[in-house]
């Protein structure tokens, strides 16, 4: 007789590879998102480089993760995250294969007008944090189904992904209109999901993601859990 095995929040992770690589790249190159746009001004050349990105095979987008990842494996402080996007493209730029394309498409974003990127960056926040609540949905039916065995690191990983979308959507009100705020935004956003490949990895453990989560004052201290009710919420579960 098989012994059931039970999953951990480890192997939905690595079994959920390629959302989290398109969430990582819907921020760390959001002209990914931006088909659309590009095709109604008239960039449909650009899109080849954009489908490269976007449809690699697997074992090139974890390869890809984890030179990624390496990068945010050492706690920081927040106000060592603004250059974490030149710290990544350094990183990326040892991957001969793809260094180029992530290059192009970099610099085809920033050739945009003001107009243009506006409208690629509200479509890829959209549709990053659209694919966060569904991975973050996914774990939570992973969970009731009694499927993972770790409940203590699924409320953290929880607690970062819910973090994580309510960044993308507060990058988005009327009041965060500047590339400079954004910027901070993302990187912290783009930070928290990286560490979670980094997690995955065994790089770091749930009390790093724990102390990220402490260190960020973005967000009202009521929207995360604290350390003492997990014991509540597992007792609520059955756990």
């Amino acid at each position: 007789m098989e012994m059931e095995t039970t999953l951990t929040v480890r192997h939905v992770l690595e079994d959920k590879a390629s959302e989290l690589y398109t969430c990582c790249m819907g921020i760390y190159r959001p002209v990914t998102q931006g088909k659309i746009v590009l095709s109604k001004i008239r960039k449909d050349r650009y899109r080849i480089d954009v489908r490269k990105v976007l449809e690699i095979d697997l074992k090139m987008k974890i390869q890809i993760l984890d030179i990624l990842s390496d990068v945010v494996t050492e706690n920081r402080d927040i106000s060592e995250l603004p250059q974490l996007m030149d710290e990544l493209d350094k990183a990326i730029s040892k991957l001969e294969k793809m260094k180029d394309t992530f290059r192009k498409i970099d610099n085809l974003f920033k050739r945009l007008n003001e107009s243009e990127r506006e409208k690629i960056f509200k479509t890829a926040i959209f549709v990053t944090r659209r694919n966060v609540e569904s991975l973050r949905d996914f774990l939570g039916w992973m969970l009731w189904e009694g499927e993972l065995d770790d409940v203590r690191d699924f409320l953290v990983v929880d607690q970062v992904l819910v973090t994580v979308r309510d960044i993308l959507s507060h990058t988005l009100l009327k009041d965060v209109r500047s590339w400079e705020k954004r910027a901070l935004m993302l990187a912290v956003a783009l930070w928290l999901l990286l560490r979670l490949w980094a997690y995955k990895r065994r790089k770091i453990s749930p009390d790093d993601l724990e102390r990220d989560l402490s260190a960020l004052s973005l967000l009202p201290d009521e929207s995360l859990l604290k350390r003492e009710e997990y014991r509540t919420v597992m007792s609520v579960m059955g756990r």
